[in-house]
């Protein structure tokens, strides 16, 4: 399963992001991961999860950050839910490359039972029907 959540900058999307990975490491059997660029949420979550800074590897193309979350799955195979903040920033993509990308994902999630929890900023009123598609409220 795959949640979106798309705003533009100050709509509040990472603090909801952040409530929503502390409340899956209370509720969720295994394993919580949290990936963004940088450091940001270093303080704010719990050390049970593995947080994860694309900054230090080298992923900036759907490809590669594909093959990334594909290789994190395994190496804690006990992994329920990922967390991904600010998807387009890590790979620098535009809505029909953002929306195969999520489709893809949804695939790797249904295999392996993992949910996604993704947070894009942006209008969310260009968002292809492929992104919308995987749209909640927050």
């Amino acid at each position: 399963m795959i949640k979106v959540m798309m705003g533009e900058k100050g709509a509040g999307k990472t603090k909801v992001l952040i409530n929503m990975v502390n409340n899956a490491v209370n509720v969720e059997m295994g394993k919580v991961v949290c990936i963004n660029k940088g450091n940001r949420f270093m303080y704010d979550l719990p050390h049970s999860v593995r947080l994860i800074n694309t900054e230090d590897f080298n992923v900036s193309n759907t490809d590669a950050f594909l093959g990334f979350v594909q290789r994190v799955i395994p190496n804690a195979y006990d992994v329920t839910h990922i967390f991904i903040d600010s998807l387009l920033k890590i790979i620098k993509a535009d809505m029909d490359e953002a929306a195969a990308f999520l489709d893809s994902i949804s695939k790797i999630g249904e295999r392996y039972n993992v949910k996604f929890t993704i947070t894009i900023s942006g209008d969310s009123a260009i968002a292809s029907d492929g992104v919308r598609k995987y749209f909640i409220e927050f």
